[in-house]
């Protein structure tokens, strides 16, 4: 520190730092008109920080020494750095708050948090700073990846260049993290039926994991060796898959922390076509009746070539590629017509695509248009529906004749009609009537309830329901009136033995419909 002085008679200076005077100072320049004075102190402690330095000038005791005086200023390091919560455990997606304080430092010192060694700034970051404190704070959601990474908390002074640091490693706990794979050897886009396949599934956890399961198509798969379905700890193997094996796999594991799925990896299985259609199949056709024929098969892929084959007791033949064409990839429309009874037989359909030949071939036996037989297992009841009541009227479809058919529920009389007509149910050829009961309840003693299957060349036989809907209308009637006589019975103590001679012999004879 320099002091330049300028008075007459020449005086003496002095310097003190906290009230007490140094002696060691070197007069840099005395030409009887300026003094410069000098004072050059080692060894600086963080005690001086604030101090007062003063350099008194006096020439006569009879007046009071000038002076000037100036404040030490320092740039301090930061003496200490902590982490001072410090968690034990931290549980996945939880959030969590973590306190770093830092003293010392001056100017105040800069906090930043990192993640190993990259900078974190994920969070939420708040910070409180005094002249020589700094508290940061870091709200956090550790996620399974940040298990057994180092946290850090670093202290800079922006001026020194200095830092110091402190540091805890994350012990995180979290459901599985799974990650599911096809094998790989394995070439997603040309695996066949009969190919072996293997599936991987990589599971991260903490606490490890204690139950692994697979999937597929949310059906849990379970281990059997004589089908070729083996299961290790981490490892799922098909042998000799077939189409059936085809879908979505996923993978499970469930530790203390709960249970968790991977995503799901598809399987394709290509094979060779199969029919996609009931085989064999009956078609009736009437002589020079124009046929439309047509063939659909499942394959993968599903690029297909036809062959059409007909074959009857006399003979077996390639029908002409001319007479057929294809409908859509999977599917193949014949044009095919019965010019003399010699043309009824079977039409043979197969496809091939490049994993083979369709083993078993679409068949349609193609036979002489015939009249539909009787619908079959006719079942009759009363039902109310909507506050109505109604007879309900369920049939199993028979053979169609080779036509299409549909079907009446018919009043058989003098003067007979039709009620209701329908047309099964493709999927499972259920026929279903439901009709008011009124049109039932109404009819004549010489009448008759039937189900008739009706096609282009006539209708089957009739199925009487008759005796059906009566038998249905006597069991009810005769279970009201027994629960009747049961309330009765409490009410009344009538003889229990009385009332169940009475409801057991309760027959069709002895109720009526009407």
């Amino acid at each position: 520190m320099v002091s330049h002085l300028k008075c007459r008679p020449q005086p003496t200076l002095t310097w003190l730092i906290n009230n007490k005077q140094i002696d060691d100072h070197t007069i840099l320049k005395n030409d009887g008109k300026v003094i410069v004075s000098r004072i050059s102190i080692g060894g600086a402690e963080r005690s001086w920080l604030n101090t007062s330095i003063r350099c008194q000038a006096t020439n006569t005791p009879l007046l009071s020494p000038h002076e000037r005086t100036a404040r030490v200023e320092m740039h301090l390091r930061p003496t200490s750095v902590m982490i001072t919560n410090k968690p034990g455990q931290m549980s996945a997606d939880s959030e969590i708050t973590i306190i770093c304080v830092t003293h010392g430092s001056r100017p105040a010192a800069q906090v930043t948090w990192f993640r190993e060694n990259r900078r974190y700034t994920k969070g939420k970051h708040s910070e409180f700073t005094n002249e020589t404190t700094t508290v940061s704070k870091l709200t956090m959601l550790p996620q399974p990846e940040d298990d057994g990474a180092m946290i850090r908390c670093r202290a800079d002074n922006p001026v020194l260049r200095v830092a110091l640091e402190d540091a805890f490693r994350m012990s995180v706990v979290y459901r599985p993290v799974l990650t599911m794979s096809l094998g790989s050897t394995l070439n997603p886009n040309d695996i066949k039926e009969g190919d072996d396949v293997y599936f991987e599934c990589n599971i991260k956890a903490n606490p490890k994991e204690h139950r692994i399961s697979w999937y597929h198509n949310d059906i849990q798969v379970s281990q059997n060796m004589s089908s070729g379905v083996f299961i290790s700890t981490k490892s799922l193997v098909l042998q000799r898959v077939t189409k059936r094996d085809g879908g979505l796999y996923t993978c499970r594991a469930a530790n203390q922390m709960g249970e968790s799925s991977s995503q799901a990896v598809y399987l394709r299985v290509q094979y060779a076509p199969v029919c996609a259609q009931p085989s064999p199949l009956l078609i009736g056709a009437r002589l020079d009746e124009q046929l439309r024929v047509r063939c659909t098969v499942n394959a993968d892929p599903a690029d297909v070539t036809f062959y059409w084959q007909f074959n009857n007791s006399g003979e077996s033949f390639q029908v002409s590629p001319a007479r057929y064409v294809s409908t859509g990839g999977t599917s193949s429309e014949l044009r095919y017509r019965a010019a003399s009874e010699r043309d009824y037989g079977a039409l043979l359909c197969r496809a091939t695509n490049a994993v083979g030949r369709q083993k078993r071939p679409c068949v349609f036996q193609i036979v002489p248009a015939a009249r539909p037989s009787p619908p079959r297992n006719c079942t009759a009841k009363r039902i109310i529906l909507h506050n109505e009541a109604l007879l309900s009227v369920k049939c199993a479809a028979g053979y169609d004749g080779g036509l299409n058919q549909h079907f009446t529920l018919d009043i058989l009389g003098e003067n007979g009609r039709t009620l209701a007509n329908t047309t099964a149910n493709f999927m499972d050829m259920i026929v279903w009537f439901n009709v008011s009961w009124s049109a039932v309840d109404s009819l004549e003693d010489d009448e008759d309830l039937a189900v008739t299957a009706r096609n282009s060349k006539g209708a089957s036989d009739p199925v009487l329901l008759r005796d059906l809907v009566f038998r249905d209308a006597e069991k009810r009637a005769g279970e009201e009136l027994c629960s009747v006589l049961d309330i009765n019975k409490e009410n009344q103590n009538i003889h229990k033995t009385i009332v169940d001679q009475l409801c057991s012999g309760i027959t069709a004879s002895t109720l009526k419909l009407k």
